[in-house]
């Protein structure tokens, strides 16, 4: 026997937690879902990997006619949720013969987006993130998924259009192979070679080096590039700065990037995939 389900609402595959507004927003800053259509919201959607076999999603959603003079965050409420999915979207999913070993299934391929706010230093993933931290956002997890799997985020409401079909692919896991963490470079006289495999074609790679020293002094390189070649090289010298003196910790983030297509329900917005990879090593002068 077949069934189709309807999971809106439904608290067997996921935890809720309680929606946090930020220490830096008001009221005037949030709107109710319930107040707006979907053709009203901008939507930010990004997904996250760093290579554990676990998937993370973070979105937030934004009233494109906001009658205020700043920006108007919405707080999904009255059976208005975020699900992060792989495979298709909620409304398609259906349960065979064997309903438990279904619903087991289900339960590592769906995630409820839960309500928190998250602060830019508190995780890697913000190192090129659009969203605004501090103000209300949604984020969920997946564990032991595929590598390479396409993720959709999707918006299900009771009484008004939903907006289902947000989906984007994972860039494939892969091996940051140089700098490696035993490594000490000189930030004046020695370039940093980047280094990894495999290559992957329609990606974008960014990359974040951070240098922090003991004095609290600090420097951070920004570079993206639209190919993926497998190696890129930061010259002798970019990473430095003159405030930055002896021996310092330098940390080395690099992204693999790709865009997917947002659901045309909404008023416009992106969703994006990144798989990341990270290492620190040692810089003097």
């Amino acid at each position: 026997m077949m069934g189709t389900i309807k999971l809106a609402g439904q608290g067997c595959l996921a935890i809720a937690l309680t929606v946090l507004l930020g220490a830096c927003g008001s009221d005037d800053s949030v709107v109710s879902s319930s107040r707006i259509s979907t053709g009203q919201m901008q939507a930010t959607l990004e997904v996250y990997s760093d290579g554990d076999d676990s998937a993370y999603a973070s979105a937030q959603l934004l009233n494109e006619h906001s009658q205020t003079s700043g920006d108007e965050y919405v707080e999904l409420l009255e059976g208005d949720e975020l699900w992060f999915t792989t495979g298709v979207n909620l409304r398609e999913e259906t349960l065979g013969s064997n309903w438990f070993e279904s619903l087991a299934e289900l339960a590592h391929t769906q995630q409820l987006l839960a309500g928190t706010t998250r602060y830019r230093s508190d995780h890697l993933f913000f190192f090129w993130s659009v969203l605004t931290p501090e103000k209300v956002h949604y984020n969920g997890q997946l564990e032991d998924v595929p590598d390479g799997a396409r993720y959709t985020v999707s918006l299900l409401r009771d009484s008004k259009a939903e907006a289902l079909e947000s989906t984007v692919t994972m860039p494939r896991a892969f091996d940051l192979l140089s700098p490696t963490s035993d490594q000490t470079l000189s930030r004046s006289s020695d370039p940093v070679q980047l280094e990894w495999l495999p290559t992957e074609s329609d990606v974008m790679v960014e990359v974040d080096v951070t240098t922090t020293c003991a004095d609290d002094s600090e420097y951070q390189y920004r570079t993206t590039v639209d190919e993926d070649t497998g190696a890129l090289q930061i010259e002798a010298g970019d990473i430095d700065a003159e405030r930055l003196s002896g021996s310092c910790s330098t940390t080395a983030t690099l992204t693999k990037a790709r865009l997917g297509q947002l659901d045309s329900a909404y008023a416009g917005g992106s969703i994006s995939a990144r798989q990341v990879r990270t290492v620190t090593f040692t810089t003097v002068e």
